[in-house]
């Protein structure tokens, strides 16, 4: 759907409900590791602070998480 600075955001589909869902995925590129661990952070903020919306124009948060590191 779009991609930015960091990030990449998707289309996807819930395959146990089939309902539409948008995926981001943040991409690390060739930072240094601390540079890594911020854009982790900051990610991981941005999720829990989406968490908190509730509105009708807004997609709803499901799930953030962390996969092989």
């Amino acid at each position: 759907i779009a991609q930015g600075a960091s990030s990449v955001l998707m289309r996807g589909r819930d395959p146990r409900v089939g309902r539409p869902l948008a995926i981001k995925v943040l991409q690390l590129g060739p930072a240094g590791a601390g540079a890594a661990d911020e854009l982790r952070q900051r990610f991981m903020r941005e999720a829990e602070a989406a968490r908190r919306l509730v509105h009708p124009g807004i997609v709803r948060y499901l799930d953030a998480g962390d996969e092989q590191g």
